[in-house]
């Protein structure tokens, strides 16, 4: 009986090609439960950057997320932090396989570990990426076309347009269907508000 050949390991992204990114390779798209998309949206003038990311469930939608803030570095950090947002909350949300898409290739290249960031604000996010991926143990990504994702490319554009109209300093909104995923939404929403929370600064007593 001839022994099975080792996989050949990936060494460039091809689009609309899964890669595994944690765990043994699983061939099948239906052995990942957890479909995630991911998107952003950035604008130079203002510095908003717009994230999204919508989760499925075996086909079936779980929950939504789009977020938006003023504290943006650029359109390639923006698009890192929404597949980071996106990966953590399929992290909560179970333990099955993950399989996310993004329309992104730095970002997709950096997850997969075959591109190294060398911008400092970038390299700092994966102080945040790294313990998702090591917390999980099946992750696979699709560097995908942008008319793949359309739903979360939409959400984000959109609430990029709407924190520009508004004094607000950031935007949350989100659907969910199940406890599941109302959970998720509620932690994330919360660790939001805490990172957003203002410093008060104690005044030292006159001696």
């Amino acid at each position: 009986m001839m022994a099975e050949e080792p996989f050949e390991p990936v060494t460039e992204l091809v689009q609309g090609m899964m890669v595994q990114v944690r765990g043994d390779p699983i061939f099948h798209r239906a052995e990942y439960p957890i479909e995630i998309d991911v998107d952003a949206s950035y604008d130079y003038d203002s510095r908003i950057r717009a994230t999204s990311w919508e989760l499925r469930e075996s086909g079936r939608f779980r929950a939504k997320r789009s977020y938006a803030d003023r504290q943006g570095q650029g359109p390639n950090h923006a698009e890192l932090c929404a597949a980071i947002d996106g990966l953590r909350a399929g992290h909560m949300y179970s333990d099955l396989p993950i399989h996310l898409r993004t329309d992104n290739k730095l970002s997709a290249a950096i997850i997969t570990k075959l591109w190294e960031a060398r911008q400092r604000h970038i390299q700092a996010l994966s102080g945040e990426l790294q313990p998702i991926l090591d917390g999980h143990e099946f992750i696979a990504l699709t560097w995908v076309r942008t008319r793949e994702i359309r739903r979360v490319d939409t959400a984000a554009r959109e609430m990029r347009d709407r924190l520009r109209g508004s004094k607000a300093p950031w935007l949350d909104g989100w659907k969910y269907e199940g406890d599941a995923a109302a959970s998720v939404i509620w932690r994330l929403h919360s660790r939001t508000r805490r990172s957003h929370r203002p410093t008060v600064r104690r005044r030292r007593p006159f001696r």
